[in-house]
């Protein structure tokens, strides 16, 4: 029997530090807590060598990082090497100290213990990296759960370019060793994010009556929310939450003749016509109707989708989505991108957009935006698209949704992620797949491209290997009401010829319904088409339904049961999707 335990962690400004705490702390007694100090008020001694604390004392160029270490409570941390557990310090010298601090108007030193913290957490990472090894990466991830973009210096020998969404510094010297680890030196420092999405919000004046909404309303807990722990079976995941606020400015109100939270709920109350429905169950899905949950840039949320240049959107609030129409022949930002264009439109000021937190983006928009129910647009639903997913896959050390196809395969399973728990696994031969697996997808050739196949969809997809009469079931997202051809792409490799021409068994034959009903027998990797006789490896199109009609707006269930005795017995049998396509059917 699966056993599900769900902790979740929320942070205010004060707490913000450490996600990293939560990520290396276990039942495992021999990996240590770096949020503490295992010895504090001793010195800490190592029998071989210095470890990196110490050998940073001793250097004399670290002074002032020094005594953050120490003033943080981190010094004896760093000097720590358990079983299995040694670091990388990127270390700024005394100068980039002293930048860093003119950049932030005071020492380091006199911020919060837990500024201090994440300031050495963020310039911290849970592996010795040789040069040689540096000198290959494209990015790291740090203590904070961040990313740090990473480009060799090809002028300077021995010097790196380091950077992210917040702030950028440069390695001078790489590789110094100590005896837990190796230690690179910053002539300029990173800047640590500490903000939350609620911190954001809270800390800008001008959303002040968009901030009283979010505290009423409950919406609080999530936008302080970073990671939430699941224990499957006994496997504990740890999931970082990702969110998107779309801010609207008390001036953007006041221009709607809203001055105040009274002002809002009664503007919500004169435009809702079913009796049953709260005036604070109306101001909460407005708030959650401003929330995406998903971290997404602004040139993400206007991203083309399929054919179409109007990219919808499923919100924080159920069964609500907003649309994103991208103007091609625009460039500027401000105009470019129009949030339901056809309904009381919105555009992104792009000065106060992208605006980064711990979790996520804030974007601030010219109009109050409120809740619309678009026209049918096109939805394109990876599989993959997933907070959760995306933690596992990048804590396994891969790279999730890779912006360009990467030179080799490589997978993570995911049967313990709470997205894939409604499943079924039978015998199979496949030795090569977990029950269900992330996999990414290398460059498909030219010739393959000319003869009818494409590359994936961020250049991943989901394998399921679950043997005959083996089933899944998953949710959709937000789908407006009406009718609508559905399609699957499926990743198709040589392994599956056998299957496309039912050498052996049904073709991979799916029984697939949707909410219980709409039953029908598909076997998609039978569709493949290509003007060669034998299909390259790639992505193609099958359909599931020439017509399906969804009479309300909601998210549905998704499911399908393999109706193929070879997906047992062939050791190559496997069901690789990459995304599934809702497409409008307009009377």
């Amino acid at each position: 029997m699966t056993t599900i335990i769900n902790k979740t962690f929320h942070f205010s400004l004060s707490a913000s530090l450490l996600l990293s705490a939560l990520v290396m702390t276990s039942c495992d007694g021999d990996v240590f807590d770096l949020g503490a100090d295992p010895a504090e008020g001793t010195t800490y001694k190592v029998t071989e060598g210095n470890p990196i604390s110490t050998t940073l004392a001793e250097d004399g160029r670290f002074s002032r990082f020094v005594e953050v270490l120490r003033a943080s409570g981190l010094y004896n941390s760093l000097n720590q090497s358990t079983t299995g557990i040694s670091f990388t310090s990127l270390a700024p010298n005394d100068d980039a100290m002293a930048e860093f601090e003119q950049r932030i108007g005071g020492k380091v030193t006199e911020q919060t213990v837990d500024y201090m913290r994440s300031f050495v957490l963020y310039h911290t990472i849970a592996d010795s990296i040789t040069t040689d090894n540096f000198v290959k990466k494209t990015s790291l991830s740090n203590l904070t759960g961040d990313n740090i973009n990473v480009e060799i210096d090809t002028v300077k020998a021995g010097e790196a370019v380091l950077t992210n969404n917040n702030s950028e510094g440069r390695i001078v010297e790489m590789g110094l060793s100590a005896s837990n680890g190796k230690i690179y030196v910053l002539s300029k420092a990173l800047t640590p994010l500490v903000e939350t999405l609620y911190d954001r919000l809270k800390q800008n004046s001008d959303y002040s009556l968009l901030c009283s909404a979010v505290d009423e309303t409950g919406w609080k807990k999530t936008l302080t929310t970073l990671a939430d722990t699941t224990v499957v079976d006994g496997v504990q995941t740890i999931t970082r939450h990702n969110f998107t606020v779309i801010g609207v400015t008390n001036a953007s109100f006041a221009a709607a003749g809203i001055n105040s939270l009274a002002d809002l709920k009664a503007k919500l109350a004169s435009s809702n016509d079913d009796a049953d429905i709260t005036v604070d169950s109306l101001l909460r899905a407005y708030v959650g109707y401003h929330i995406l949950k998903t971290k997404v840039t602004v040139d993400g949320l206007g991203a083309l989708q399929g054919n179409s240049l109007t990219h919808m959107w499923s919100t924080g609030a159920d069964n609500l989505v907003f649309t994103v129409y991208n103007d091609t022949t625009d460039t500027k930002t401000d105009t470019k991108y129009t949030i339901n264009a056809e309904g009381t439109p919105a555009h992104f000021i792009e000065a106060n957009s992208n605006v980064l937190a711990l979790n996520g983006y804030v974007h601030q928009i010219d109009s109050w935006m409120p809740i619309w129910e678009p026209e049918q647009q096109q939805v394109v639903w990876d599989f993959v698209d997933d907070n959760e997913i995306q933690s596992v896959v990048t804590d396994a050390g891969v790279e999730y949704q890779p912006a360009e196809a990467p030179k080799k395969q490589e997978k993570v399973k995911l049967t313990n992620t709470t997205l894939f728990q409604n499943y079924v696994a039978n015998d199979r031969k496949n030795s090569n797949f977990d029950d269900i697996d992330y996999y990414t997808v290398v460059a498909v050739t030219a010739k393959a491209i000319e003869s009818g196949a494409k590359q994936a969809n961020n250049n991943d997809c989901v394998v399921f290997n679950l043997g005959n009469a083996g089933s899944a079931t998953l949710t959709t997202p937000t789908i407006v009401k009406g009718k609508y051809k559905v399609t699957l792409d499926v990743v198709y490799t040589t392994g599956h010829s056998k299957i496309r021409t039912k050498q052996v068994g049904t073709g991979g034959t799916l029984e697939i319904t949707f909410d219980n009903d709409n039953r029908k027998y598909v076997a998609p990797y039978t569709q493949v088409k290509s003007t060669l006789s034998n299909p390259l490896a790639g992505v193609y199109t099958a359909t599931l339904y020439d017509e399906i009609e969804f009479d309300s707006t909601s998210t549905h269930e998704f499911k399908f049961t393999i109706k193929d005795s070879a997906a047992t017995t062939e050791a190559g049998f496997s069901l690789q999707f990459d995304t599934m396509t809702f497409t409008p059917i307009k009377d």
